[in-house]
């Protein structure tokens, strides 16, 4: 997901700080970092916050030259000199259309203040809260991505979260909308707040508007608002929303209508937040006020806040208080610039003039939950917000998802498929890719049901209560499921027949296992499932309703899958309290939530719980080398069946050599080991496994990274003869060169002259391949081994090419200005003479040479033409003719 990065000492008690104060109260002194919950500075932007001014502060603001505020509001002027003040600007800027629903709604009254780097946060929040007139302010947070990308060779066969062939039901069930409903329409708008959209991308620029007033728009701080800077993440998100369908390239869209059937889909709204994946400054709240004014209904937001410092180590403190915040209403203290932006977008897209002028009254805002694999989620979870979390093609929730009772749904989040830059395709893993999804559907809902009267809350319902509750267990709590057909169909057809009766089979701790003969549909096919609901009273639990049970009674929803009528089908509700007496009953239900009335009931009483267990089968000391690559299994369970959320928290020192990876199988979690992360030394780590009933086990890891040694050169590699072109001579380097760690090393080659020898590598051995590319010649080889910490160590040899059939050799020839003479493969006197044409002697002297080690005679002063070479060496003579140009 795209998270925002948070400056300054720490701030007490999360903005609950009284930073911020009720309308037309008198103003109060800022809450002193001892006090409550203390928020690390470093997730802060420094030198910005956010500022709310009542009416009379901002009409003074607003009034003459921006300049001279300080005289025009005195009481600004002390705060903006202690601060060194260098900017104050409106968050939302003035719209001539809109601008008088934006000053009903109060957002004129939001200020940016900018100010010098060195000022902490804190302290600007706090002198501002004591200037009358202000009643909030508010850190800018920063932002941050999460997500892994790499490119591949795509098919939309390939898109697993729309065609899921390893768990049938563990994707977003679009296609049987595709094929019966809808695959989008152009009356909808989808806007992504989030990095630049690729415009002219294949798969895209078609549905992509294109900047200008009312369209895509920048809103980095200081950049151009029609420049739109295509950025990966935001290219991903946008293909997986709306990439055109059906045109013969590329990857498909949730919403991306049909091009062959000429229906376009969903249009796409970019609203540029982010730049090569970094916030480097932009107005986030500003672009999603931009996108209600513009016409689009749902704004998929791929981001959240930041707790994660360059390390990897995560600030629980601050992410705990800041999801504390956002979980309250947008009022009094708790009045946000985010909230407001959502609450505006909530309330006015698909309004004008205070009618309905899209296919929807009001707009959906949707989120990413986060990638830290912990209970919190800002800004998420605030109740503006869907909250989407993620599942992997297993089905499981992915590790790196936040979870909680506010996340609201869950989509494919692993090995997504989607649009990147550049005409490319590419995977991401991410709640950033499980967003996208259900921003998709609700598109697809919008475009199929929307028209005259209908709203964000019937879209919410749809959404919601369309998903699919039965086979992500409640226990993950990232929520149900998106369900294209769910959502689509939710609220039509008729209910199934009653379910005549079920048997208890066995209650293992708070899950109760039962089986029950499947009723027939109003259709006469078999009913979809069947929802188990289970209360202390009898009474609450015979007079609920199966949709809608209350807080007093606890449901769970089986499915009828593959199942006929009549036959049974045996499933597992959990959730229950732990040791309690429960009355349960059954209603049957269609794929559109239409339930049937309630069973006969029963009587159940809960188990105990128990701690979930870690164990491995690994038998190493846990000592790794800067080479060492692989993985450490654990087996995680928990013997009451409970879901776990399982989480690696690293030493704070490393940075990264121990990694938990995504679950492949049920109760196998690996920890990759990838020695080369981090510096030698010792590190801790835990490994912990929690339910969510408050009982967990760890398992601690004290780990070692050992000294790496360097590669050693037991030889010098010998020199190589070759005889002829063509001709290949092998060398082990493991002869010559060998690593103390054991280490597979790595190797690369400098060749003086490349067209008389090649170099090449067996696979991953050190055996080289020497391979002769002419007749005669001779070049100096660097050979440099170097392992996995870039230490190394070098080896110079040569390599001759010359016939067997001669015991020297004379090159080049012809010549142009030095003639190279080689003699014998050891040193030794030789006379080498040289004759022009006539016969007359030219040349005459004695060298010390060999093969290897060739005289040089210089002959650029020569005349061109044929010359004879005489060389005299080991008591034999040998003759030569060569031709100088």
């Amino acid at each position: 997901m795209r998270r925002i990065p948070l400056l300054a000492a720490f701030v007490a008690a999360i903005f609950a700080c009284s930073c911020s104060k009720e309308a037309g109260a008198p103003a109060t002194k800022a809450v002193s970092p001892e006090e409550g919950v203390r928020l690390n500075a470093s997730v802060f932007v420094p030198g910005q916050i956010t500022v709310l001014f009542d009416d009379d502060l901002v009409s003074l603001v607003e009034s003459g030259n921006p300049l001279d505020v300080a005289t025009r509001a005195s009481s600004l002027a002390p705060a903006l000199q202690d601060l060194g003040v260098v900017g104050l600007e409106r968050v939302f800027p003035e719209d001539r259309e809109f601008e008088q629903r934006h000053r009903e709604f109060g957002l004129h009254r939001w200020y940016r203040v900018t100010f010098r780097d060195d000022v902490p946060s804190a302290a600007a929040m706090e002198r501002f809260s004591l200037v009358p007139g202000v009643l909030a302010s508010r850190p800018v947070f920063r932002k941050s991505l999460d997500g892994q990308a790499y490119f591949n060779d795509p098919m939309e066969s390939e898109q697993w979260h729309y065609h899921n062939k390893t768990v049938e039901w563990a994707d977003i069930n679009v296609v049987p909308v595709w094929e019966r409903y809808t695959t989008g329409s152009s009356n909808v708008i989808v806007a992504v707040v989030d990095g630049g959209i690729d415009l002219n991308h294949e798969d895209l620029s078609s549905a992509v508007i294109l900047p200008g007033d009312e369209g895509s728009r920048s809103f980095m701080i200081g950049g151009s608002p029609n420049r739109i800077t295509a950025d990966d993440h935001g290219t991903h998100v946008a293909g997986t929303i709306g990439a055109v369908n059906n045109n013969g390239v590329g990857v498909a869209g949730v919403a991306g209508g049909n091009a062959a059937a000429g229906i376009p889909g969903v249009r796409l709204l970019s609203c540029q937040t982010f730049e090569d994946g970094n916030d480097s400054g932009s107005d986030s709240e500003a672009a999603i006020v931009w996108a209600a004014d513009r016409g689009a209904v749902i704004v998929s937001n791929s981001w959240g806040y930041s707790f994660t410092d360059s390390k990897g180590n995560y600030d629980e403190e601050s992410a705990r208080a800041t999801h504390n915040y956002y979980q309250q209403p947008n009022s009094g203290v708790y009045k946000d610039v985010l909230k407001d932006a959502i609450d505006y977008f909530n309330k006015y897209a698909g309004m004008k003039n205070g009618q309905q002028t899209g296919p929807m009254a009001g707009g959906l805002v949707v989120f990413s939950s986060g990638n830290d694999g912990r209970p919190y989620g800002p800004p998420s979870n605030y109740s503006g917000c869907v909250a989407v979390g993620a599942i992997n093609r297993n089905g499981s929730k992915s590790n790196f998802s936040n979870y909680g009772d506010w996340v609201d749904i869950c989509a494919p989040g692993v090995d997504v498929l989607s649009t990147v830059p550049g005409n490319k395709y590419g995977s991401k893993n991410g709640t950033s890719m499980a967003c996208p999804h259900v921003s998709g559907v609700a598109a697809l809902v919008v475009s199929y049901c929307g028209g005259p009267g209908f709203t964000r809350e019937k879209l919410l319902e749809k959404l919601l209560e369309g998903a699919n509750s039965a086979d992500v267990p409640s226990a993950s709590r990232i929520g149900p499921l998106v369900d294209a057909l769910g959502a689509i169909t939710f609220g039509t057809g008729e209910p199934p027949q009653k379910i005549d009766s079920f048997t208890v089979d066995d209650v293992v701790s708070n899950n109760v296992i039962v089986s029950f003969k499947v009723p027939a549909d109003h259709d006469g096919q078999p009913a979809y499932g069947a929802r188990l609901l289970a209360s202390e009273s009898l009474s609450q639990l015979q007079n609920c309703n199966p949709l809608n049970p209350g807080v007093n009674v606890i449901y769970g929803d089986i499915l009828c899958r593959d199942a006929g009528v009549g036959d049974t089908v045996t499933g597992t509700v959990g959730d229950l309290g732990f040791e309690k007496t429960y009355y349960i009953a059954f209603s049957a239900f269609d794929y559109g939530r239409n339930f049937s009335p309630l069973s006969e009931h029963a009587v159940v009483k809960t188990g105990t719980n128990h701690a979930p267990t870690i164990s491995t089968s690994y038998t190493g000391d846990f000592r790794f080398h800067g080479h060492d690559r692989f993985v450490i299994p654990f087996t995680i369970t928990d013997p009451d069946l409970h879901v776990l959320n399982v989480q690696f928290d690293k030493d704070p020192t490393d940075y990264g050599v121990l990694t938990l990876l995504e679950s492949t199988e049920p109760g196998i979690y690996n920890l990759q080991v990838f020695g080369v992360a981090s510096p030698e030394g010792k590190y801790r780590g835990t490994l912990k496994a929690s339910d969510n009933y408050g009982l967990s086990a760890e398992f601690v890891i004290n780990y070692e990274v050992l000294p790496n040694q360097p590669p050693v050169l037991k030889k010098q590699v010998d020199n190589v003869i070759i005889h002829n072109s063509g001709d290949v001579v092998k060398l082990d380097l493991g002869d010559f060169i060998s690593d103390p760690d054991g280490e597979v090393l790595k190797y690369s080659f400098e060749v003086s002259d490349k067209s008389v020898v090649h170099i090449s590598q067996d696979s991953e051995s050190s055996v080289i391949k020497l391979t002769a590319i002419t007749d005669s010649g001779l070049a100096t080889v660097k050979l440099t081994a170097s392992d996995a910490r870039g230490e190394s160590v070098t080896s110079i040899f040569k390599v001759l090419v010359r016939s067997s059939e001669h015991e020297f050799q004379a090159y080049p020839n012809p010549v142009v200005n030095v003639l190279h003479v080689g003699t014998g493969e050891t040193v030794e006197n030789a006379r080498i003479s040289i004759y022009n044409s006539v016969g007359a002697k030219v040349f005459g002297a004695s060298f010390m040479c060999s093969a290897f080690e060739p005289a040089e005679i210089d002959m650029k002063n020569a005349g061109a033409g044929l010359y004879t070479l005489e060389v005299q060496f080991g008591g034999k003579v040998y003759k030569s003719l060569i031709i100088k140009k």
